[in-house]
């Protein structure tokens, strides 16, 4: 963000006699630890805030700062509950809201021809979430039966050992498809533990990701797929990032990587500037003194009236927030785990299209240890389990003579009750 500031203060003229002050007060993100830096950065009184990084932490903190008239924007907290505006009324975001992910997933999953799945969710705002909107458009379409859900508390699994009861239910009800909601500290263990359980050999399964899972950590898992937001993979992404490139250098920072939701972060920053110098644009015998004084309090316009500018290309692409739930749209690219050149990769193999809800599949998928484009069944298929056994062997000649022997017994009562139908005492047991 301290880089994309320098960016938009070297090429733009917004807030020209101001001078706009980053602070950054990063932290663990808990939810005890976000009250304490919110609260900390309200008194300093501030004009916006950023964060807090997890839908958990982010609705807590919102509710702090709406007691403020001060509007926040996250970049990657995407709880559906943070859309309601009667309880986050001054809380915007530049990633899509988790009801479009779900959409999403499912239509990749009925584009697949799979009826049959399992889900593993975390009990985090995020997994939870996920799961309530995948499980609210499953009941309405009918095209999809969750076969076996497993829901975790994040603190209970601490080990791979947590994961292997899960996973054995999953071989009980011979679910094959399987869908992952969680975040991202939970993903490491949970494919380690998939793996040794031989549940990423072959081309058996098919494990299906949410955004969480678009990380280094999930290279694990070969054949894996996921989805992310298309507005941060695009062109505007790719200009983002090649700034970061050439620029990260200039600013006080010890990391070279660049995090998927940096982009989204930086539209946070880029769409407050430009919001606030709408804002004193547009309203007389305002200035830039009021706002740090807080003067503007409950008369700024709502956050996705005043923040939304749908024309610009923010770092995460174009976004235009929904007036209602101060959500952006998005489609997904869909993705997919892939050994290229001996190093495994996400590779891009197709399009979820918001507005059609079509899936474009543009490239192969591959599942499984073995790299196999042959899409896993969602159930048992009975060919596999059916073996054939000569006639001349000695155990077919034992079949036929069993099976004969089954027919002169049926046969038998067959006669014996035609025969004796009549007697009184047959046709009282009859």
């Amino acid at each position: 963000m301290q880089l994309w500031l320098r960016h938009l203060a070297n090429t733009t003229n917004l807030l020209p006699n101001a001078s706009v002050q980053l602070i950054d007060n990063s932290y663990d993100v808990t939810i005890s630890s976000a009250l304490v830096n919110t609260l900390a950065l309200l008194d300093m009184r501030v004009i916006g805030l950023i964060g807090a990084g997890s839908s958990a932490a982010t609705k807590q903190t919102s509710i702090l700062s709406n007691s403020r008239f001060v509007p926040q924007c996250d970049g990657a907290s995407s709880s559906p509950d943070l859309s309601v505006k009667d309880d986050y009324p001054r809380f915007f975001r530049t990633l899509p809201n988790d009801n479009l992910q779900a959409l999403a997933i499912y239509d990749f999953v009925v584009s697949m021809g799979w009826r049959r799945l399992a889900i593993i969710s975390d009990s985090e705002p995020y997994g939870a979430g996920l799961l309530r909107a995948f499980e609210d458009i499953a009941y309405r379409s009918s095209d999809v039966q969750v076969v076996l859900l497993q829901s975790f508390a994040s603190e209970t699994i601490g080990n791979s050992s947590g994961w292997i009861p899960m996973f054995q239910k999953i071989r009980d009800v011979n679910a094959f498809i399987i869908l992952i909601f969680a975040v991202q500290e939970r993903v490491p263990t949970l494919l380690e533990t998939a793996k040794k359980e031989g549940m990423l050999d072959g081309d058996k399964y098919a494990w299906i990701g949410s955004d969480a899972m678009l990380r280094p950590q999930s290279l694990v898992a070969p054949g894996l797929i996921t989805v992310f937001p298309t507005n941060g993979t695009g062109y505007a992404s790719a200009v983002y990032q090649s700034i970061w490139k050439e620029r990260s250098g200039d600013i006080n920072t010890t990391s070279k990587a660049l995090s998927l939701y940096a982009p989204y972060f930086a539209g946070c920053l880029e769409l407050f500037v430009r919001g606030f110098d709408r804002y004193l644009a547009t309203t007389p015998n305002t200035n830039m003194a009021d706002l740090a004084a807080g003067k503007y309090n409950e008369r700024f316009p709502s956050p996705a009236v005043m923040f939304n500018f749908p024309e610009v290309y923010a770092p995460m692409g174009r976004i235009s927030l929904d007036p209602e739930t101060g959500d952006p749209s998005s489609s997904y690219d869909i993705f997919n785990v892939q050994t290229v050149g001996g190093t495994a990769k996400f590779v891009r193999v197709g399009t979820w299209l918001a507005m059609a809800r079509s899936i474009l599949i543009d490239s192969p998928i591959y599942y499984g240890s073995e790299a196999s484009t042959t899409k896993p069944a969602d159930d048992i298929n009975l060919a596999d389990y059916t073996t054939i056994i000569p006639m001349n062997s000695a155990l077919g000649q034992t079949a036929i003579i069993l099976n004969l022997l089954a027919m002169v017994l049926i046969a038998f009562a067959i006669a014996f009750f035609v025969a004796k139908g009549d007697e009184t005492l047959l046709r009282k047991s009859a």
